[in-house]
């Protein structure tokens, strides 16, 4: 959920959502490189980040409760579970045209998230003397994560860089 401020040019440059664009409005690519959306596929990629962070902070007070009352282990059960089908959704959307499997991919994503973060404080109970740091190093890696999406708008930068120059050669 969280760098998704990196994740967007990729998914507009493989095409997610391009099929909303009206024929006389498709993506255009600027001189620097950059891929403008059209209005429509613009404002859905931004509803999957909306969706995606409501759901995350929503997901947290139903995770809170089943952490009272079933534990740690069965919230990180619960959000491995999610984020495994948010994972094959996310993987898989580009096949299944019948629904948007993206929104429901990140949803999933979102609640899976805030399933395996939550009891991750509990962690700090672990170590009384060094609670504070524990925390700290829990959010700061969970705040870390955002960088995956960096890392893979670089990878895949770095495909499309590649897979040009190879054309040229030929």
């Amino acid at each position: 959920v969280f760098g998704f401020a990196a994740l967007k040019p990729v998914l507009i440059a493989e095409g997610v959502y391009s099929e909303l664009c009206p024929a006389d409005d498709k993506p255009f690519r600027e001189d620097d490189g950059v891929i403008v959306p059209c209005a429509e596929q613009d404002i859905r990629l931004n509803l999957f980040f909306v969706v995606a962070s409501i759901t995350t902070n929503v997901a947290s007070l139903f995770c809170g409760a089943a952490l009272d009352r079933y534990g740690r282990r069965f919230c990180w059960n619960i959000g491995a579970v999610f984020f495994a089908t948010g994972c094959v959704l996310m993987g898989y959307s580009f096949y299944i045209p019948e629904f948007d499997a993206y929104l429901l991919g990140n949803f999933c994503l979102g609640v899976g998230g805030a399933f395996v973060f939550v009891p991750s404080f509990q962690l700090s109970n672990a170590f009384p003397q060094y609670s504070g740091v524990v925390v700290a190093l829990v959010t700061g890696a969970f705040d870390a994560s955002a960088a995956v999406f960096l890392f893979y708008r670089m990878a895949a930068r770095g495909v499309v860089e590649l897979r040009s120059k190879i054309v040229h050669v030929e």
